[in-house]
């Protein structure tokens, strides 16, 4: 088919396949289904092209195929074989076809109330086979929601009248039912669609963040976690950059959401009652969700992703230098919330005795206690340039500072304090009744928890004279020092450690003379401290204390 003559024609033929189409049941029907199929695939195949696309819109291609749809689909609640769906999902791709950035076709579509029948064929499709949900379908079954889904997402693509009307059709229920179907070939398509919406209005945002549209995001990040009985067969990026989206767009978004996916706890017992701010307090009546896991865990490579590409195109000259591309970062306003969920996430794993071998763990607690720790960590490792924000009175505040004002020193230090030293630490033999008051995990309830703390300590120091103030001011330098050692339970705890000091003594000459009075004293260099194969002294040149290899130091002279 090359001109327009042919494409009108090859659409009549269709029209006129369907008059003569009496039922896809009837045995002498094989002649009239394969000459609809034959008029399908070069239609579909036309349709790649934009300026195919461009001759079957100008043909009122449209408008001649709509009404096939409702044919097509009337058959799938009485029977869900496969060959009842090969004629729709045909249809489907060639409408999907069509609506690929044509505005002709678009609007069309929207005018002929197509987005209405393709919602009450997902209704139908949805309601007539319960095997469709909460498992994974027949291959045909997920085939067809996918295709319709992809059609709902191009026609979507018009803009934000096609947005709302999207939106009053299969928001709450179709969204909610196609949110259960285990299926990546369905869950993919059905984030398209809702990342498409939500992006195009802040009405879309707080709705899906609402009462009815929670379940929705609870029930994809439940099914992106089932995948080949347990982990994704892909990363799903739709379901990344729905949930990226919703939570930066708003500083109360990333709190709400993360709140609501919470276990509703059925007794407060375990946990100190102090008060806090409303979803602070909320968040202490709910238990760590493994959805809350996951929507950790994408935040976490989403941001650490994008941030390493806005540094790699800064070296490489492709943004401003003086300005380099910012990462999405959470909202500064988010800071104190994020410190509530590590103190949250550690007081329930203490409280429950709780022990991992390795991280991830599986078990929802542990994997939030040691992705919301990195979350912190992330978000600390970013300079001035990419993480600042401005206050109201117009001071420029890094979200490590941000964080530290909401406590997170001090919550490291605390946690960092209950573990011990870490020779006597006990990893994975957790204590039958800590003597902690702060109710924080004395044994190291997952691979790595004790380098996780002394990471955020790290890097929220870098350069920032505040916080390298108040873990002085708290007796922590001397706490961070111990942590400069080997540990089986700990991989590159002591690169850590010995990254912590350096950055907490750096351009900071209060610490500085602190160690310096600690050699002097002598409570640097005790057996302890060089059993680990660390000490302090004072560099000849400068004056000042460093650190050094007691090893090292002793095979020199």
């Amino acid at each position: 088919m090359e001109d327009g003559g042919q494409v009108v024609s090859s659409c009549e033929v269709v029209l006129a396949s369907l008059c003569k189409f009496v039922s896809p049941e009837e045995e002498d029907d094989g002649r009239r289904r394969r000459s609809l199929e034959k008029n399908f695939l070069v239609l579909i195949a036309f349709a790649r092209s934009s300026d195919g696309r461009q001759k079957l819109a100008e043909a009122n291609a449209i408008p001649l195929l709509l009404p096939l749809l409702p044919e097509f689909a009337r058959s799938l609640p009485s029977s869900l074989q496969q060959n009842q769906f090969h004629l729709l999902i045909l249809l489907l791709k060639l409408l999907r076809n069509l609506c690929a950035g044509n505005a002709i076709n678009q609007d069309s579509f929207l005018q002929c109330k197509g987005l209405e029948t393709l919602a009450w064929i997902a209704h139908s499709l949805l309601e007539s086979s319960p095997s469709t949900r909460r498992v994974l379908p027949p291959p045909h079954a997920a085939e067809t929601l996918q295709m319709l889904l992809q059609v709902v997402a191009n026609v979507a693509g018009r803009g934000e009248l096609s947005h709302a009307v999207v939106w009053e059709n299969f928001f709450p229920a179709i969204f909610g039912g196609m949110a259960e179907v285990l299926s990546q070939k369905v869950q993919e398509p059905l984030c398209m669609v809702l990342y498409t919406c939500c992006k195009g209005s802040k009405k879309s945002c707080m709705e899906i963040l609402s009462s009815q549209g929670i379940p929705i995001i609870a029930s994809i990040l439940n099914a992106d976690m089932s995948y080949g009985g347990g982990s994704m067969v892909a990363r799903n990026e739709w379901l990344e950059m729905l949930i990226t989206h919703l939570c930066l767009i708003d500083e109360q978004c990333f709190p709400l959401l993360f709140t609501e996916l919470g276990i509703p706890r059925t007794t407060m017992q375990h946990l100190p009652q102090q008060p806090e701010a409303p979803l602070s307090h909320k968040l202490e009546t709910k238990l760590p969700s493994k959805e809350q896991a996951s929507l950790l865990e994408i935040l976490c490579v989403w941001i650490e992703e994008d941030g390493g590409k806005a540094r790699e195109e800064t070296a490489e000259g492709g943004g401003d230098s003086l300005t380099p591309p910012r990462p999405p970062l959470l909202p500064t306003e988010c800071a104190g919330f994020l410190v509530d969920v590590i103190r949250h996430a550690a007081q329930c794993a203490a409280s429950d005795g709780l022990c991992a071998t390795a991280f991830p763990t599986n078990m929802p607690v542990l994997d939030v206690l040691g992705l919301s720790l990195s979350m912190a960590r992330i978000h600390c490792a970013w300079d001035k340039t990419l993480t600042s924000a401005k206050e109201p009175n117009g001071e420029t505040i890094t979200m490590a500072a941000k964080l530290a004002s909401n406590g997170l020193i001090a919550l490291m230090l605390d946690m960092l304090q209950a573990l011990g030293p870490p020779q006597s630490a006990r990893p994975g033999v957790p204590p039958e009744h800590s003597t902690n008051k702060k109710s924080f995990p004395t044994w190291d309830p997952y691979k790595g928890y004790r380098r996780d703390i002394v990471a955020v300590i790290a890097n929220a120091s870098y350069r920032n004279f505040h916080i390298q103030e108040e873990v002085r001011e708290t007796d922590g330098l001397y706490l961070v020092l111990e942590q400069c050692t080997t540990d089986s339970n700990n991989p590159f705890l002591r690169e850590w450690g010995l990254w912590a000091i350096r950055n907490l003594l750096e351009g900071n000459p209060r610490n500085q003379h602190e160690f310096a009075d600690l050699e002097a004293k002598a409570s640097v260099a005790n057996p302890e401290l060089r059993d680990i194969g660390i000490s302090v002294e004072l560099n000849p040149e400068t004056g000042r204390p460093r650190l050094v290899n007691v090893s090292n130091a002793e095979g020199n002279h």
